[in-house]
């Protein structure tokens, strides 16, 4: 059964790029999605003040339309394990594909495979 999603939209305004994170009120566990590299001390402050057990970090496409933040959360987070699209051609800890299920505690994302913006682009659904 799933609890109250912790929700938390955030944005890199150089790059137009939008942060979430969203976590399980039950158990503490949560993913941050597209972190940027600029940004993650910011994202790595509010997953502390928010007191979530940060287990994965998402990047739904590989581009150079901004660099990723995952690597800074896993120094602050060492636990954390970086997730991509298998089909994205990058370097993660965990891939996933279409119809996977991203799971923190009691609370999961879907998978899709969405090609377009990049090859190996992904979406997840709650």
């Amino acid at each position: 059964m799933r609890n109250v999603l912790i929700f938390r939209q955030m944005i890199e305004y150089a790059s137009s790029t939008y942060t979430y994170i969203l976590g399980c009120s039950a158990t503490r566990k949560a993913v941050i999605i597209d972190p940027v590299l600029e940004t993650a001390h910011r994202d790595a402050q509010v997953i502390r003040e928010l007191n979530l057990d940060l287990i994965y970090g998402l990047n739904t496409h590989v581009h150079a339309d901004h660099v990723t933040g995952t690597g800074v959360l896993k120094t602050a987070f060492p636990a954390m394990k970086s997730v991509l699209a298998a089909s994205s051609g990058g370097k993660a800890d965990h891939y996933v594909k279409e119809g996977d299920k991203i799971e923190f505690g009691n609370e999961y994302l879907s998978v899709l495979s969405t090609p377009g913006h990049t090859d190996g682009e992904c979406s997840c659904i709650y």
